[in-house]
């Protein structure tokens, strides 16, 4: 009985775990890309500095 207990969890586990992927793969709106923060030379230093603000 032990053993079919055991196996349910862990099927019940996996299947909870396949299913969740997709949802950190959703990007934010709103996110800057690489090529919004290169797109002028004021905004490539605000995102140099912002790194180094701490």
């Amino acid at each position: 009985m032990k053993n079919i207990y055991t196996k349910l969890c862990l099927s019940a586990i996996g299947c909870l775990m396949m299913a969740s992927c997709d949802f950190l793969d959703v990007v934010p709106q709103g996110t800057a890309t690489v090529d919004d923060i290169y797109r002028t030379q004021y905004q490539a230093e605000g995102m140099v500095l912002s790194c180094y603000a701490n």
